[in-house]
């Protein structure tokens, strides 16, 4: 049997040892914890981030291609 429960942040703690005592008494075999939607994305945006120097330093070598659009960085 699969079961899929959303527990938030502050609860987590007390349902993770839960599910290891349910663990220990063989109620239960395995669980996984799955990583939120947005913990995804957000790590998918900061892997590109991390890369932007090394595209910039390539793009000042000739490497890629021009498209005639420009991001600007303005400071806050």
């Amino acid at each position: 049997m699969h079961l899929q429960i959303e527990v938030n942040d502050t609860k987590s703690s007390m349902f993770l040892k839960l599910l290891e005592t349910f663990k220990v008494g063989n109620i239960v075999n395995a669980y996984a914890i799955v990583p939120d939607k947005k913990e995804n994305e957000t790590a998918e945006i900061l892997a590109d981030i991390a890369m932007l120097g090394e595209t910039l330093e390539e793009a000042k070598k000739g490497l890629g291609s021009h498209t005639g659009r420009h991001i600007v960085f303005e400071e806050a």
